[in-house]
C-alpha cells in the first residue's frame, strides 16, 4: 500500500514539472480620446477669424524588443494632429494661418521611451492684393516665445544644415499667393546613427493655456519696408 501512495506521488510530481509554464497574459491599457492639448487664436491685429486646434492622439504597441529587463511590455504612441485656420486681411494682404506637419522627427528620450511623432510648423499663406511685388525677408523675420525671447525662422525650401545662413527672400507678385511655413530653427540638430536623422525637441506643442506666441515679418511691398507683427493667444481646449 504504501509502495503504491509512493508511486502515484512520484507520477503527480512528475506530471507538474512537465506542465508547460504558463506565460501571463500582457494586457494593454485602453487608448484614450483624442485630447485637444490647446486652441490658438490670433489676439493682435484685430478683426480676424477662426481658430487653430492642435490634438494629441495616444495608442499603445506591444514592446518586442526590451533594453532592460525592467521595460514594460507595450509603449504608448503620441501623435499631435491639428485642425482649423485663422484667417485676416488688410488693404494689402490675406493671411491664412495653420499647423503645418514638417519632414522632421521629435527628439527622443532614454527617461521617456514611449514613441512621439508628428511636429508642426505654423504654415501660412499670403495673398498679394496690391498693385506691386510683395518681398518677404526670411533672415529678418523671427518668432517670438511666450518669454519675449526671438527665434530665427526655417522655412520651406531651406536645408535644415543651412538652417543658420541667411535665407533668400521670396517674391509675391501682384495678385499672387505664397504658401510657406515658420518653425524655429534653435533645437533642432542632426542624430547620426542607423536611425538617426534631424531632430527637434518640438515648439507649438509645448504651448499651453494663457501663453502668448509672436511671429514678426519683415516684407517689403515695391520701394517701402514694412513690418508685420502677429500674437497669437493659446486658450484651453474648449
Amino acid at each position: 500500500m504504501l509502495l503504491r501512495y509512493a508511486l502515484v506521488a512520484v507520477l503527480l510530481f512528475g506530471a507538474a514539472c512537465a506542465a508547460p509554464a504558463t506565460t501571463p497574459m500582457m494586457v494593454m491599457p485602453t487608448p484614450p480620446p483624442p485630447q485637444i492639448v490647446h486652441v490658438i487664436e490670433l489676439e493682435r491685429p484685430a478683426a480676424s477669424s477662426g481658430r487653430l486646434k492642435l490634438i494629441k492622439k495616444t495608442e499603445y504597441s506591444r514592446n518586442t524588443i526590451k533594453l532592460r529587463p525592467d521595460e514594460r511590455d507595450y509603449y504608448a504612441v503620441v501623435s499631435w494632429t491639428a485642425e482649423g485656420s485663422i484667417r485676416y486681411a488688410d488693404h494689402a494682404t490675406e493671411w491664412v494661418f495653420t499647423y503645418s506637419p514638417l519632414d522632421i522627427r521629435r527628439a527622443s528620450s532614454l527617461r521617456r521611451p514611449d514613441l512621439e511623432v508628428g511636429v508642426h510648423g505654423l504654415g501660412l499663406q499670403v495673398k498679394n492684393r496690391t498693385q506691386d511685388i510683395i518681398e518677404i525677408d526670411w533672415t529678418r523675420t523671427v518668432l517670438v516665445d511666450p518669454s519675449g525671447r526671438t527665434a530665427r525662422i526655417i522655412h520651406r525650401g531651406i536645408k535644415l544644415a543651412d538652417r543658420n545662413a541667411s535665407a533668400a527672400p521670396s517674391v509675391i507678385p501682384s495678385g499672387a499667393v505664397l504658401e510657406d511655413f515658420v518653425f524655429p530653427s534653435d533645437g533642432i540638430y542632426f542624430e547620426p546613427g542607423r536611425y538617426g536623422g534631424w531632430r527637434t525637441p518640438g515648439y507649438f506643442d509645448q504651448l499651453r493655456a494663457g501663453m502668448r506666441v509672436g511671429l514678426t515679418i519683415a516684407a517689403k511691398p515695391g520701394d517701402r519696408s514694412v513690418t508685420k507683427s502677429f500674437t497669437f493667444l493659446v486658450r484651453d481646449s474648449e
